[in-house]
């Protein structure tokens, strides 16, 4: 790859970053409020409360590994992004 193609890919690369921009922003939002606060508190209502109908306690448990799932999916990929361009960067 050229230069100038590599320059172009780069900026493309950013764009697209900087539509996520906010995404780096929230990272620690996210990280914090989804993955170490809301997704603990439902995983424990689901299997805590013993008062709520089970299919309640299924549906709030199992939404709160998804809210951790997605989340900490999307964190990684995010930071794999911002390395990858990093290391492209360098190469330049």
């Amino acid at each position: 790859m050229d230069t100038i193609t590599a320059k172009k890919h780069i900026a493309e690369i950013n764009s697209e970053l900087v539509k996520r921009a906010t995404s780096r922003n929230t990272q620690v939002i996210r990280l914090v409020g989804d993955v170490f606060f809301i997704s603990p508190v439902l995983i424990y209502a689901g299997v805590r409360k013993s008062d709520l109908p089970t299919w309640l306690r299924i549906a709030v448990a199992g939404i709160g590994v998804a809210t951790l799932y997605y989340n900490m999916k999307n964190f990684i990929q995010v930071e794999k992004i911002i390395a990858d361009l990093k290391k492209l960067e360098e190469k330049i």
